[in-house]
């Protein structure tokens, strides 16, 4: 008994010995603080780390650059960014700002590529129009031979239209293809010469396209000429799918010289040799129409144009720009036939401006303050490709009063010049114009709505009115040759041009598109 109490005294001083050096070891190799070390380290936390929702908030705050900077973090981050949801709202952001109709009508059909490709392509686009990625011409795709046609771009600029065979068919043409004879009838064959027409984007695949025909009657005025009666026919057409129905047709006994369409307001104008002018609106989405209107004034109007500015109001431009004349939209009546011929009515003007200005042959109306639909913007923008009009209403008693008209000049260097050798063609955030120095000024319009995350997204200031002017250099023109005719599409960035010779008359169409994209392209993840 007494060894094994002397063992068990001996076992428990041989163990008070090894506590007793281990807690005479230094604290840091300790073996129980390395055992507590293993236990409570973590790893530091990174990027790669942030939960989806975190950097879904962060999302909303960044740039397009920024979120492309993002995705090449790494692969995890990438595939976080990699989310529909944040890209569409990138898209939503830039197209208020940035607005393209086709795009607008398809964002819930489209997938997550399409999404961050048309992304991507408005913000470069946007980048070069304001001069950040520096541009002095532009790409040549391809030329052709084409006696008297013009080419006209359908939005998303895929396709692109010419009026062939005395004009009476409109052909659409691929982007791509290689020759004019792949072409095909985007409508039925007009039964009269067509001398206008325009299209208009009404979903993600399908347009409206108003054509205007003349028709000269047996009947003749008192000079013996022919009386003119104008056919104005509505199609709507896919032209991946090659289809086209008529949704509305109608015809007025003058000959118009002005048309505007949106998705439900259809607007002509034309003169009248008592020096008056009569306009027709017709809301032909709702089968709806106005009376023609008898737009009297002491100034003599010739042609001109004619834009409505909201649900409730139109303006009317005479022709060489020195009149500007503000009108409500009149009642409407459901529409009774298709033949318009019903007495004039007067309709007076509720303000105008006798200020001289460019000619608004196609202008672009932007307000600069949000105004509702049924109401006038008491302060909006007038582009053309020469000059910009701020105009300030002073008053909204719907007195005949002036308002208040801030001419610029778009560029001043340029000289001034008036007749047919310049056109320009305006978008809704953009417009290209040539001038008869054989160059192209493509210009930026300054951000109207600044309360939109838009200009956060593109990187830019949210209320400058300053324009950016960025002269291209028409490398492929010929010694003899000028520019005919321009044309641009603004989601493509695309330019449909009609170069003509001066000595012979022969005429070329030549495509051609803005430089590379200098952002990332997105990649799918393997």
């Amino acid at each position: 008994m007494a060894s094994m109490f002397r063992e068990l005294l001996a076992m428990a001083s041989s163990i008070t010995t090894q506590f007793l050096r281990l807690t005479r070891l230094e604290w840091t190799r300790s073996i129980v603080l390395r055992h507590l070390k293993t236990i409570l380290w973590q790893r530091p936390k990174t990027l790669n780390d942030m939960p989806y929702d975190v950097v879904f908030v962060l999302s909303y705050y960044l740039s397009v650059r920024d979120l492309c900077n993002l995705r090449e973090t790494s692969t995890q981050l990438s595939s976080l960014v990699r989310d529909r949801s944040i890209w569409l709202l990138a898209l939503r952001d830039i197209l208020e700002v940035r607005p393209i109709p086709r795009l607008s009508f398809s964002l819930d059909e489209m997938d997550l590529d399409e999404i961050m490709t048309a992304t991507l392509r408005l913000t470069t686009l946007d980048r070069k129009l304001r001069g950040v990625d520096q541009i002095t011409t532009f790409k040549i795709a391809r030329s052709f031979d084409a006696d008297g046609l013009i080419p006209v771009p359908l939005p998303g600029g895929r396709h692109f239209l010419t009026l062939q065979n005395s004009e009476r068919n409109l052909v659409v043409h691929d982007w791509g293809a290689d020759t004019l004879r792949d072409g095909r009838l985007l409508i039925p064959p007009s039964e009269h010469p067509i001398y206008l027409w325009r299209a208009v984007p009404v979903s993600s695949t399908t347009v409206n396209v108003v054509v205007v025909s003349l028709e000269e009657l047996e009947e003749c005025d008192d000079l013996g000429e022919p009386l003119p009666r104008t056919h104005i026919t509505i199609y709507q057409c896919n032209a991946d799918e090659g289809t086209s129905k008529q949704i509305d047709y109608f015809s007025v006994n003058p000959k118009i010289w002005a048309l505007f369409v949106d998705t439900t307001h259809l607007a002509l104008l034309w003169d009248d040799p008592d020096d008056c002018q009569y306009t027709y609106i017709r809301m032909y989405t709702k089968g709806l129409q106005t009376d023609i209107m008898r737009l009297k004034d002491p100034q003599c109007p010739c042609r001109g144009s004619i834009t409505m500015i909201s649900q409730g109001h139109f303006i009317v431009v005479n022709g060489d720009g020195a009149l500007h004349r503000m009108f409500t939209l009149p009642s409407m009546r459901p529409i009774a036939s298709t033949h318009v011929d019903d007495p004039s009515v007067y309709h007076p003007h509720i303000w105008r401006s006798v200020q001289g200005g460019d000619c608004l042959q196609t202008p672009r109306v932007t307000s600069l303050q949000p105004a509702s639909s049924d109401s006038p913007p008491p302060k909006f923008i007038v582009w053309t490709g020469r000059c910009r009009h701020i105009m300030t209403l002073s008053s909204l008693d719907g007195a005949d009063v002036s308002y208040n008209v801030d001419r610029q000049r778009m560029w001043p260097d340029a000289p001034f010049s008036v007749g047919d050798d310049e056109t320009s063609s305006m978008g809704r955030f953009s417009g290209v114009h040539h001038l008869p120095d054989r160059s192209i000024r493509l210009f930026a319009l300054p951000i109207t709505y600044p309360t939109s995350r838009g200009p956060m997204r593109l990187d830019i200031a949210p209320s400058s009115l300053h324009i950016q002017v960025t002269e291209l250099v028409c490398s492929s023109l010929l010694e003899n040759e000028f520019i005919y005719e321009l044309s641009y599409d603004e989601e493509s960035g695309r330019l449909y041009i009609a170069y003509e010779d001066a000595i012979t008359a022969d005429r070329r169409i030549v495509l051609g598109h803005l430089s590379a994209s200098k952002l990332s392209p997105p990649q799918p993840l393997m």
